[in-house]
């Protein structure tokens, strides 16, 4: 019940403010200054984080009796909340605000003695001890995001669109792992946060500004520092990725200051929602693909809740590189690339345009990285083996020589028969890489490096998908009969009996050989030099399976 009413409370009262507000504003004349470096082209109240605050306040008053035996947090939000305020009316100092950000964390983090002590199981069974440093960090922790999401709010609805997101995250944590206080504290927000998006969303009628965005910063750091200082089980890696978009954008753009001797604190065109309009997506389109962009980096964090540890581990190499991956992209976009492909998207544009501009070298840099990904999925469980049946043994030394043989005969060039035979080896050497997990030794240390293979396919998938984008050759992408037959090899494994299926994780290879497929077939279309280093990666991978389970020789790695 408390629920509802905290949420109901907290809606209304902030759909009810933020318009008042809005009249207030006006009439005081408290407007957002219009300048090159911002988007918006008329003058817009910027004091709607007193309409967000208010709502948060009043309703966990009245229903959140709880909110007053963790007093800390409100105390320190409400001064957080009016150092913004103070800042949006009389334009505080940069270095004013942030000595007031250290001492408000500093008092935060002594008063609830909320530190992190480790940075847990950022890689599987791995913690990193902070030992002294556990205050010092996790007080750089709470004014990081602070500020991240106060530099996030630079389009209508960003800044509070990405608060949304993450609240809604952080709020099923603490339901799963039955932390009331946090719970009503987050659907609290939750509300206030709806009902002021009506309002911001663009085009926007009201910003929230530093009085908003640094005190959602704040509640969401507070939560966030909570979690990773007494929940055990969510590890740093999830926390970082619920807040990964706007925590990347501030490094880029402190990165990008430094580079070109600018003041860390100073304004300008450095955020990644001004690149993404640079290039050409509107203010509506640029904020979209941020949020989107925010969800999936969410869903990547929390898939250790969601999948068996076993699996979920792979995924968090996969979201970094994917976050880092769409952020170059945009970057290495030339300013109105995406605006020149609106309505157009052809690939005599893309080709013509590829073609002027030698330097845009992306779609090689896309192909390298696709090629080694494959090729080291195909070797790194090989290089690890230590025990596979002698049946798949013989049968990956008698691939390995049939496609060999075949390689040499037609002088390494490709044709049906050999592409027939290269994906019956790729099947076989996928079913001796799944057999067993892959286990790296180290004296007497063994350590589960299964998650890193996994991960690889889906690097796979991402810069397949990228280098169907923009590597033109990708238009001659074609689907033979002799493709079909190939496709039915992973759809036969899946209905033989169920025992063999569980037994060779068979359902796990047929996923592997379809991404491996569509993979290689992409990039097949390139350069013949290519093709030769990915087969011969299976002949070698093929042999060690071949030598460790036939001959049954361990390699000792």
């Amino acid at each position: 019940m408390n629920f509802i009413s905290l949420f109901l409370t907290s809606f209304l009262f902030s759909m009810i403010l933020t318009p008042l507000t809005i009249r207030f504003a006006a009439k005081k004349n408290l407007f957002d200054s219009l300048s090159e470096r911002k988007v918006h082209r008329k003058e817009v109240p910027r004091i709607g984080g007193f309409s967000l605050y208010i709502s948060f306040l009043i309703a966990n008053i009245i229903f959140n009796k709880q909110i007053f035996t963790q007093w800390y947090i409100l105390c320190c939000a409400t001064i957080i909340f009016f150092l913004g305020l103070l800042d949006d009316i009389k334009n505080l100092s940069s270095k004013t605000k942030f000595i007031w950000q250290i001492i408000v964390a500093t008092i935060f983090v002594i008063l609830s003695n909320y530190s992190i002590q480790s940075i847990n199981s950022f890689l599987p069974g791995v913690d990193i001890p902070l030992g002294f440093l556990a205050i010092p960090f996790s007080i750089f922790f709470l004014i990081f995001i602070m500020n991240a999401i106060n530099l996030a709010d630079g389009l209508d609805g960003l800044a509070s669109g990405i608060s949304l997101i993450a609240t809604i995250f952080l709020l099923y944590f603490s339901i799963r792992f039955n932390d009331m206080t946090s719970s009503l504290l987050l659907i609290t927000v939750l509300g206030s946060i709806l009902g002021f998006l009506k309002y911001n969303s663009y085009p926007a009628k009201v910003f929230m500004g530093d009085s908003g965005s640094i005190f959602l910063g704040f509640i969401l750091g507070s939560i966030s520092l909570k979690y990773l200082s007494e929940i055990k089980h969510i590890p740093f890696y999830t926390i970082a990725m619920i807040i990964g978009i706007p925590c990347l954008d501030m490094l880029n753009v402190v990165y990008q200051r430094k580079k070109n001797k600018k003041a860390i604190f100073s304004a300008d065109q450095s955020h990644f929602h001004h690149r993404l309009m640079n290039i050409g997506l509107t203010h509506a389109e640029s904020v979209k693909l941020i949020l989107f962009l925010t969800m999936i980096s969410c869903i990547i964090g929390s898939m250790p809740f969601v999948f068996p540890k076993r699996y979920a581990w792979s995924l968090w190499p996969t979201g970094i590189i994917f976050l880092f991956s769409i952020i170059f992209l945009c970057y290495k976009m030339p300013k109105g690339f995406l605006l020149n492909l609106k309505g157009k998207y052809n690939t005599r544009y893309l080709r013509g345009y590829l073609k002027k501009r030698k330097s845009f070298r992306l779609p090689i840099l896309i192909t390298k990285i696709l090629k080694y990904t494959i090729i080291i999925s195909f070797l790194l469980p090989a290089a690890f083996t230590s025990s596979i049946p002698s049946f798949l043994g013989i049968i990956s030394f008698a691939m390995a020589g049939i496609l060999l043989t075949s390689l040499l005969v037609n002088n390494i060039k490709i044709n049906d028969y050999i592409i027939f035979i290269f994906y019956m080896s790729v099947l076989v050497l996928l079913a001796a890489n799944n057999y067993n997990p892959i286990i790296f030794s180290i004296s007497s240390l063994h350590y589960n490096i299964t998650w890193i293979y996994n991960s690889l396919f889906i690097i796979i998938i991402l810069f397949s998908f990228l280098k169907a984008i923009f590597d033109v050759q990708s238009r001659y992408f074609k689907i033979s009969n002799l493709d079909f037959l190939i496709l039915l090899l992973p759809l036969f494994l899946t209905i033989v009996q169920r025992s063999t299926v569980t037994e060779y994780h068979l359902h796990s290879i047929s996923l592997k050989f379809l991404i491996i497929f569509f993979a290689t077939k992409i990039l097949f279309l390139r350069k013949v030099k290519h093709n030769r280093r990915v087969l011969i990666s299976v002949v070698i991978g093929l042999t060690i399976v071949g030598i460790v389970g036939g001959l049954k020789i361990k390699l000792g790695i």
